[in-house]
């Protein structure tokens, strides 16, 4: 059990008809990341080669409000964990888990205990924001299935095709890749 999973105060969960590679590719992306966040949009800066990892920030607008999620733990393709901006000194760490399951998919959403700030400031957060939180990482749950299920039907997400190679092929490649010119 990672320290995030023990510190973990809301945790919700689903199973997703994707392989983790598919929805790794999704949760990831600023895309989904915003529905994910509940934002309207999401943009990602602090790139690496291009390519989002440790350090990386996501952007969300939720209306004239953008806040910040820098990710802080990368291990793809199976979970990251990002902190978002501080709210009266108080931040919480938050990861983004993924499996494989029946299903396809088994995303999990962690959220771990409030940190920094008072005390007095945690224990309100918890008891004001924990259960208005908990709704909300449900309801972006819900729409993130939803608009999976849009893409899917309108074939904007597809398996790749895979074949099987024959151990000649992977030998005439490999042979072509090493003659130079």
């Amino acid at each position: 059990m990672s320290v995030q999973e023990e510190q973990a105060v809301l945790l919700i969960d689903g199973d997703f008809p994707l392989t983790p590679l598919m929805m790794w590719d999704l949760v990831s992306s600023a895309q989904y990341k915003a529905i994910l966040s509940g934002s309207k949009s999401a943009r990602v800066d602090n790139l690496t080669n291009g390519r989002i990892g440790l350090g990386a920030t996501f952007y969300c607008a939720h209306g004239s409000h953008v806040s910040s999620q820098t990710i802080v733990d990368w291990q793809p393709p199976k979970e990251y964990t990002w902190t978002s901006d501080p709210v009266f000194g108080i931040y919480m760490l938050n990861t983004v888990r993924l499996r494989l399951s029946d299903e396809g998919s088994h995303l999990a959403l962690l959220c771990g205990k409030p940190m920094g700030g008072r005390r007095l400031n945690r224990w309100l957060f918890m008891v004001i924001v924990g259960p208005i939180g908990l709704w909300g990482m449900k309801q972006n749950l819900r729409n993130l299935r939803r608009q999976i299920e849009i893409d899917l039907s309108e074939e904007r997400l597809c398996e790749p095709a895979t074949r099987a190679v024959e151990g000649n092929e992977v030998l005439s490649a490999a042979h072509e890749a090493l003659i130079t010119e």
